[in-house]
């Protein structure tokens, strides 16, 4: 069947052909227990179920819409609404591409890329909050 694959390693999305079984899934994804979430269009994503525990991680990626970093290798696999059974993706590969972004390993390890910390007054706090808006002269440096 034709699934889409997320490659976590090399930061490439590509279109597979995958023979359907537990042994496939766990070949492509290289991980020894896998969780699978249901996509709005119905597909489904399988990924390392403990992508974010490892000591070193093989990569990660955000899809749009998900609040957290998704750890590993990503397929994405079709499902006949009727019969339950795993078939062939209804997403495009464009369409994902479109929709993931790749993230560093140092993300996924705790170790900031980048970070700037503003001071903010517990008054200037609650300004912030109701506007959105940071106080003058307080916002983040400028990258150098």
């Amino acid at each position: 069947m034709k699934v889409i694959k997320i490659d976590a390693r090399k930061k490439t999305i590509t279109e597979i052909e995958l023979d359907w079984g537990i042994k496939a899934l766990y070949k492509e994804l290289e991980c020894e227990m896998f969780t699978c979430i249901e996509l709005p269009n119905g597909d489904s994503l399988y990924i390392d179920d403990e992508g974010l525990l490892l000591d070193e991680p093989i990569g990660a990626f955000m899809l749009k819409g998900f609040l957290q970093p998704l750890s590993g290798h990503g397929l994405i696999i079709g499902i006949d609404d009727k019969t339950g059974e795993s078939n062939d993706c209804k997403y495009t590969i464009e369409f994902i591409k479109k929709n993931v972004e790749f993230l560093p390993v140092q993300f996924l390890k705790g170790i900031p890329i980048q970070a700037d910390f503003i001071s903010l007054t517990d008054q200037e706090m609650e300004e912030y909050l109701n506007s959105g808006r940071l106080p003058i002269g307080k916002n983040p440096p400028s990258p150098q």
